[in-house]
């Protein structure tokens, strides 16, 4: 069951990357401000993307007032610490997404390296120094753990579109 993999992927990660319900807290503490952020984060994320031919042929014509959204409820869940178990599994499902959009690790890998730089950059600007730290700390152990949830949905449906295209045993594969 994908979602069994999912509680085993997260828990792992969590309990690794130390990500802890006070970081969450800390995250919605201060969104009053960092939500602010959402559209200008959403805006160079996107120009990025688009300005490169590899990563740009990922999108379709008419679709980025929907990938806009997307990003945005993304960025408004993890910056106002809104995160909860739908979360977690909408971030899993992502991985099978990006499977079928053909967008590669190593893309989205980059683009969530990008969006904590400029969200650490953000909130060096903006906050006294201690908290700054924290915050982008916060960020980046959600972002980390999304990251790796999102890897994982994507290797294991590569896995079980090769269990049964070939019709292979997981055993061999896993």
């Amino acid at each position: 069951d994908l979602f069994k993999s999912l509680d085993s992927i997260r828990n792992n990660f969590i309990a690794l990357a130390e990500l802890t319900e006070g970081d969450i807290a800390f995250l919605k503490q201060h969104s009053s401000k960092t939500q602010l952020w959402g559209g200008e984060f959403i805006k160079v994320f996107y120009e990025k993307l688009l300005a490169n031919p590899e990563t740009a042929r990922v999108f379709v014509p008419g679709e980025m007032e929907a990938r806009h959204q997307t990003l945005a409820t993304w960025y408004s869940t993890v910056a106002g610490g809104k995160i909860d178990e739908n979360f977690w599994k909408t971030q899993y499902r992502v991985g099978l997404v990006h499977i079928k959009r053909g967008v590669k690790n190593e893309f989205m890998t980059s683009m969530m390296g990008f969006i904590q730089q400029k969200f650490q950059e953000k909130t060096n600007s903006e906050f006294d120094a201690a908290t700054a730290l924290r915050l982008s700390t916060c960020f980046n152990k959600v972002g980390n753990t999304v990251q790796t949830i999102i890897s994982e949905g994507y290797r294991l449906g590569y896995i079980q579109a090769i269990i049964s295209t070939a019709g292979l045993s997981l055993d061999l594969l896993d």
